[in-house]
């Protein structure tokens, strides 16, 4: 009757203990493929910041923690060594160690919101502008994205840049504009816009504006 009487008790647990696994196993997937993303898809680009990416994992810890907890939860001193363990291990595995193994793989995250600048006649591409601190200080840039929001991409090299941000600087938003379907005019201080072609598959610009220098 005893051992009854405990599997009905643990019995609640076991799909709680599932489901908090299969989230954490979900998260942990999904800083993965942000971090990987070779389809540069917007919606992952998030979970690609170290600060985000980490409080991800932390919570992904957290889940596998209070699945280990509920498992012992009924053993006294070994729930008791398995929460101090938890307590221990989620730091180090959750915020510790990606840190310091995937420093280099977090992306950098905009210093301030993305602008969508312009958008193309048939609304299938937006040009949007970004600022990043960078090893050579901040740049402020702008990128080709496909207008989607699930599915939406964004080009792997930006259409111009430059080191400050010249939108707040007197220079009008209008500058950035499409002249046709794959063509986006951006401001250039040599002449009042530069026009510029970009692949619509890949979305790479055939070459790279310099907004606050001679244009190229």
């Amino acid at each position: 009757m005893t051992g009854m009487a405990n599997a009905l008790r643990f019995t609640p647990r076991r799909p709680l203990a599932i489901v908090l696994v299969v989230f954490a196993a979900i998260m942990m997937v999904m800083v993965g493929l942000a971090l990987w993303n070779p389809w540069r898809l917007t919606i992952l680009y998030p979970l690609s910041h170290r600060d985000v990416a980490v409080g991800v994992l932390v919570l992904a810890g957290a889940f596998v923690s209070a699945t280990a907890v509920l498992t012992v939860a009924d053993q006294g001193r070994r729930a008791l060594v398995a929460l101090i363990g938890c307590l221990i291990a989620v730091p180090a595995f959750c915020i510790g160690l990606p840190v310091i193994a995937l420093g280099s793989a977090f992306h950098a995250a905009p210093t301030s919101g993305t602008v969508t600048m312009a958008s193309s006649p048939d609304r299938e591409f937006v040009v949007v502008k970004s600022t990043f601190d960078t090893d050579a200080g901040p740049r402020t840039r702008l990128y080709v994205r496909t207008d989607s929001l699930f599915f939406g991409r964004e080009g792997s090299v930006p259409l111009a840049e430059c080191d400050t941000d010249p939108f707040s600087h007197g220079v009008p938003p209008e500058t950035v504009r499409f002249t046709g379907p794959n063509t986006v005019a951006v401001p250039s201080p040599d002449n009042d816009t530069v026009v510029v072609h970009f692949d619509p598959d890949t979305l790479v610009p055939e070459r790279t504006v310099n907004m606050c220098g001679p244009a190229a």
